[in-house]
Formats: structure tokens, sequence, C-alpha cells
């Protein structure tokens, strides 16, 4: 049987994990999967930003903060419940795994003073927080910087020459409160962005302050900011990147005598890499071949071809999913993405029907839909434009029976002139494999 370590799987190291374990799958398959909580069901930091009054609207410097550890990409509704005639919402998409900052506006406009006792929710997890109206006048807090270079400083978000900054671009960074009370801190603005927060801080002792990042950065380089605060200052350097400048417009280069070379998230060395290096034919079409190699040497070859502004394999059908096998493998064309492709967009392969080790009748599909279209990305350092996130979905049914997700899931992002710069890999019990682009070049 041929090698199925291919790049764009790597189910062979999981197979055993996945064959073993198996759970409920929502058809939902579109909403992202994850937690406010973490591993040991603690609630992630969140952070109130703005000044809160009765008799005040809320405005764009009134939000809440908070971590979400994002299991499965997808789209997503973060929301608290209205507490006192106000509230917090927001929606997106999370394009990757892991922990995520999302910022969640607020609405409305407080009545009456007390203590406001918000719940958060996101997927099937809930965290709580308060906000404190007072009739009386807060005074400033009194507080400092541990040291001149903001230390022990987190910078967050992607910083893209002339791509103005997300939600996601912000500063975090350790103050020690020697008094409460309220706080505005900002930077200066260097070449067209800029940092701030205001806020209250509740109690003395060391926390973590957070600075939203606003504007667009215009030139490529090292930018130094100067933090300034009613009582401390800090300076901390950001860098700005410039995205690959793509030779062709495709998102997927079938040309002769490319290559790609690509590392594991725990490996930066090379663990696989794919050149195109000659053409095959099958039914009557001409196709790209693709040659693989691994980390242990060991080579695959696998084919594509581009009709119009649709890309096929020519594979077996139960290349992408480990929950059945054909006895004797099925080939047809699978139609994996397609250029112009929308947020949103959604397609169907077709059916590949065979008899599984079990000598029982079994079909496979699947499901494709576009998570997110010309965004940027950054992966080893490296800005890349105009990236397409593709979702896939590998569904089975008996015969005559109605097809039902499998649990797997895997999540590609190919950037225009590039092709493929990262996957995630997901297991029906959401362990994942990921791959990220290293070297590369088009010919």
């Amino acid at each position: 049987m041929r090698k199925t370590f291919l790049f764009f799987i790597l189910f062979s190291i999981l197979l055993c994990l996945f064959l073993t374990c198996k759970k409920e799958y929502s058809y939902e398959n579109n909403k992202a999967r994850g937690s406010l909580l973490d591993s040991m069901d603690i609630c992630l930091p969140k952070e109130i930003f703005g000044k809160y009054a009765i008799d005040s609207s809320l405005n764009n410097s009134n939000y809440l903060q908070v971590e979400v550890k994002v299991d499965k990409p997808g789209t997503y509704t973060i929301y608290t419940d209205t507490v006192n005639g106000y509230y917090f919402h927001t929606e997106g998409v999370f394009n990757t795994t892991g922990v995520s900052t999302v910022v969640l506006p607020g609405f409305g406009k407080p009545v009456n003073y007390g203590t406001n006792n918000f719940t958060v929710y996101f997927d099937t997890s809930i965290c709580n927080f308060s906000i404190s109206l007072s009739d009386t006048t807060v005074l400033p807090a009194d507080y400092t910087f541990l040291g001149d270079s903001c230390m022990i400083d987190s910078l967050f978000g992607f910083y893209i020459a002339g791509v103005p900054v997300s939600d996601t671009s912000r500063l975090s960074f350790p103050a020690d409160i020697k008094s409460p009370g309220t706080y505005t801190i900002y930077t200066d603005t260097v070449d067209g962005y800029s940092f701030s927060a205001t806020g209250v801080f509740t109690k003395a002792g060391l926390q973590n302050i957070t600075l939203r990042c606003f504007g667009t950065p215009q030139h490529v380089g090292t930018d130094l900011f100067k933090v300034t605060a009613d009582s401390a200052t800090c300076y901390f350097t950001v860098n700005v990147l410039l995205p690959v400048i793509p030779v062709t417009n495709d998102h997927f280069p079938l040309f002769h005598g490319s290559y790609w070379s690509y590392n594991d998230t725990d490996n930066t060395n090379d663990t696989i890499t794919r050149k195109v290096n000659s053409i095959a034919s099958f039914n009557g079409n001409a196709y790209q071949v693709f040659a693989e190699t691994d980390q242990n040497n060991q080579q695959d070859l696998s084919y594509y071809r581009k009709s119009g502004n649709d890309y096929y394999e020519y594979c077996s059908g139960d290349k992408y999913t480990t929950t059945v096998k054909f006895k004797t493998s099925v080939y047809s064309d699978l139609f994996f993405l397609k250029e112009t492709v929308r947020a949103g967009d959604e397609w169907t392969s077709g059916e590949f029907i065979g008899t599984d080790n079990n000598n029982q009748q079994k079909a496979i599909q699947y499901s494709f839909t576009c998570i997110s279209d010309n965004n940027y990305y950054i992966v080893n350092g490296v800005a890349f434009s105009n990236v397409y996130v593709i979702q896939m979905l590998p569904k089975v049914r008996s015969q005559n029976g109605s097809y039902t997700p499998t649990g797997e899931a895997i999540y590609t992002y190919y950037a225009k002139g590039i092709g493929i710069i990262y996957q995630q890999v997901f297991a029906p019990d959401d362990s994942s494999v990921k791959m990220q682009l290293r070297n590369w070049y088009i010919n």
C-alpha cells in the first residue's frame, strides 16, 4: 500500500490515536470551538477598560478584553448578559488555534450605582467579572513600572507595513500599583501607530497593564516607543515586517522546479520537503508530480492539476481520513481549492465509493469551507498576504446511509504566489499536528 505520510495530513503519526478515540461531533462545523477556561478550569485573564459612570453612554474606550483558548478555528460570538443597562459583545473568526485575545466593545448606559456582576459566554464556557460604579470621585492611581524598558513585556499581534493593526495588536507588561485609582497610559505615535489604555486599578499590588494598538505602520523597520503614564515611564520596540511579494497570482503554484520545505512547531529543521519534478497523466488529464521527502528520507508522490480557477488532486478517497480505509484504493479527482474564493464559500467533493477492510461498502466525501480570505499571516517570522484559510471535513456513510462527519478536520493556509504556508490537522479527540513553511522557491 502506498505510504500515506503526505504533507497535507500527517495522519500516520496519529493513526492509532485516531482509530481509538471517537466522540460525538457537532454538525455546526463552521463554528469555532474553545473555552474561556484553562486546563485547570480557571478563567483565563480578562481586563476591563474605560471609565464607567451612571447616565454616561459607553464609547470606544469602554471594552472588555478576554483571553480565549481556541481549540478549532471558525466563526465565534462572545458576549455578556446585560446588567444595569449595559453589556459587551463581539463576533468574528478565529483563524488559528491557541490562546487568542479578543476585545468586546461595550454598549449601553449604566443606570444605577453599585457593583455590576457580569457573565461572559463563549462556546460552552462561562466566566464572571464585576464592574463597580461608585458615587464618590475616584482619585488617580499611584503606580510605577518595573524598569525603564517595560520589563517582561509581551507584544501581541501582527505589525506589517501598510496594514492596519487588528484587535489582537497590544502590549502587556507589569506594574506595581501603590494605591488604586484611575489611570491613563499612552505612547507617542511612531510611524503611524500608537498604543494606549485608560481604566481603573481596583486594588494594590503587581498586575499586568494592557495597551491596545491603533493605526497603521507605514514602513519596515524597528520602531522605538516611549510609554507615558501619570507617574511612570518605560520603553519598548516593535519590528514591522514587509509582506512577501508574490511572483504569481496562484495560491497553489504548480510550476516545474518549484519547491517548499516545512517544519512542525516542535522542530526548527525541515521535516518535509516537496518539489515539482515531473508530469503524469490519468484519465486524459495532465498532473504536476510533487515528490515529497520526510525527515526519515522516505519519499512519496502526489498529483495536482489546475483547471480554470479550480485545483484538483488525483488521490485515493481515503487519503485524508483514518476512520475508513478501502481494501483497494479508489482514485479520482479531489476538488480542494479555487481562486477568487471568499469567506463563507462552501463546496463538496465527489463521492469515493469502495469496500473497507471489514468488507462493508463505504462512501467518503469531503466538505470545504473558506474560513477567511485575503488576510495577512506571519509564519516563521515571515509576513504573507492574500491568504486563504480553507477548512476540510471528511465525512463517511454506509451503503444507503446518510453522511456523518468523522470528527477530523484539516485547516490549510494558502498564500498568493507561494502555496501552503501553514496547516493544522485535527483528530476526532481534538489533538492535532501542525506544519509551517520554512523555505521555498517558485520557479
